[in-house]
C-alpha cells in the first residue's frame, strides 16, 4: 500500500538545508499496523507527516513516496488535497491543537463529506455513526459539542472519528495515546486495533514506548537522528535486539510484571538528524563504539532472517546484547 524509498527531509538552518529524515526506506502493507518508535526528537513526527506532505515552510523533500501506485511528491496542490481528504488520514498527539474550538464536533467530522458533495443532514447522521463506532456512548450529544466541553479521552476518539470519515486506505497515528490516562491509553488503542481487523486499513502507528509497538504491531521500525537503525517483526525486535539503541530503549522501561530491577538509562543526550554526526548517529552514547563507528556512513543491512541493523559491530556484540 504505501512505499517509501530514500526519503530525505530537509529544513533551513543557519542558511543552509540539513537533513532532518535521512534516507529513510520502509512499506506498509494493506492491513498492516506498523510501529515507528524512538525518542522525542528521533524525526518520527516529521517522517509521518512527510507521508502527506504536511511540512513547514521552506522544508525540501527528495526521494519516492507512493501511495498504492500513486506518486504522491509528483501530486499538484489539488492532487494533493484530494489525496489528504480522501485516501489518507492522521491522527495527532495533542487533539486539541488540531480543533477549531468555534466548530462543534460533527462540523469537524463531516467537513471532508461534504467536500464530497454529501448534504450537511446527511454528513451529520454519517458523524453521529463513526462517533458511534469509535465507542462514545452519547454520539448526538457529542456530535453537539464544542471541543472544550469534552475530555481529553473523548476528543482523540473524535479525532479518529474524524480520520474515519473519509475510509482512508492509510491512517497514520502520531502518539494517539500520549497525553491521556493509562485506562483511556488501552480504550484508544483497542479502537485501533479494531480499525485494523475490520477496515484492513495500512497504519504507521508512532510511539516512543516500543515494549506497548511490541504487542500492538506487526513490524516495528526503530528510528534515530533522522535514520531507521533497526527493523523487523516485532516479535522478533522485542525478543532480541540487533542494534544498541534498541536494546537501551528496552531497559531503559520499566518492566509491567516481574521483579523490579534497576533502570539502565542510555547514556547522553538524543540528537536530532540536524545534529548528528558522521557515521553512525548512536555512537557518542553506545557502549560498544569503535573508531569505525565514527567514520563512514552506516546503512541498514540484513543481520538476521526478516532483520535488518544499521550497526557495523553486529556480529561481534549480538551475544551480549542478547
Amino acid at each position: 500500500m504505501l512505499q517509501v524509498r530514500d526519503m530525505t527531509v530537509k529544513l533551513p538552518r543557519d542558511g543552509n538545508m540539513a537533513a532532518v529524515v535521512n534516507e529513510v526506506s520502509f512499506e506498509v502493507g494493506r492491513g498492516e499496523f506498523v510501529g515507528l518508535v524512538g525518542e522525542s526528537g528521533s524525526g518520527k513526527s516529521m517522517t509521518a507527516r512527510s507521508l502527506i506532505r504536511l511540512l513547514p515552510r521552506g522544508a525540501e523533500q527528495r526521494g519516492s513516496l507512493e501511495l498504492d501506485g500513486t506518486d504522491v511528491l509528483a501530486l499538484s496542490r489539488t492532487g494533493l488535497r484530494d489525496l489528504r481528504a480522501t485516501r489518507t488520514a492522521m491522527i495527532f498527539q495533542d487533539p486539541r491543537a488540531h480543533v477549531d474550538p468555534l466548530w462543534r464536533v460533527h462540523d469537524h467530522i463531516s467537513e471532508p463529506l461534504r467536500q464530497q458533495g454529501i448534504s450537511r443532514r446527511e454528513a451529520r447522521q454519517r458523524a453521529i455513526q463513526l462517533l458511534t463506532d469509535v465507542g462514545i456512548a452519547d454520539p448526538e450529544r457529542c456530535a453537539d459539542s464544542y471541543p472544550d466541553q469534552l475530555s481529553g479521552g473523548m476528543l482523540q476518539r473524535v479525532m479518529i472519528a474524524g480520520a474515519l470519515a473519509v475510509e482512508p486506505e492509510l491512517l497514520i497515528a502520531d502518539e494517539p495515546t500520549t497525553a491521556l490516562d493509562v485506562t483511556t491509553q488501552v480504550e484508544i488503542m483497542s479502537i485501533l486495533m479494531e480499525l485494523k481487523r475490520d477496515r484492513d486499513l495500512a497504519t504507521l502507528f508512532i510511539t516512543h514506548d516500543l515494549e506497548l509497538a511490541s504487542v500492538v504491531c506487526d513490524r516495528i521500525l526503530v528510528m534515530y537522528a533522522g535514520k531507521i537503525v533497526e527493523s523487523g517483526a516485532a516479535a522478533d525486535v522485542f525478543a532480541r535486539q540487533f542494534h544498541p539503541y534498541t536494546h537501551g530503549l528496552l531497559r531503559a522501561r520499566p518492566p509491567l510484571s516481574g521483579p523490579r530491577s534497576k533502570l539502565e538509562a542510555i547514556p547522553g543526550t538524543p540528537v536530532s538528524g540536524l545534529d548528528a554526526p558522521p557515521g553512525c548517529p548512536f555512537a557518542p552514547r553506545c557502549s560498544w563504539v569503535k573508531p569505525e563507528c565514527e567514520r563512514a556512513s552506516i546503512e541498514l543491512r540484513p543481520a538476521a532472517p526478516g532483520r535488518e541493523s544499521a550497526c557495523v559491530r553486529i556480529e561481534e556484540i549480538a551475544d551480549e546484547l542478547d
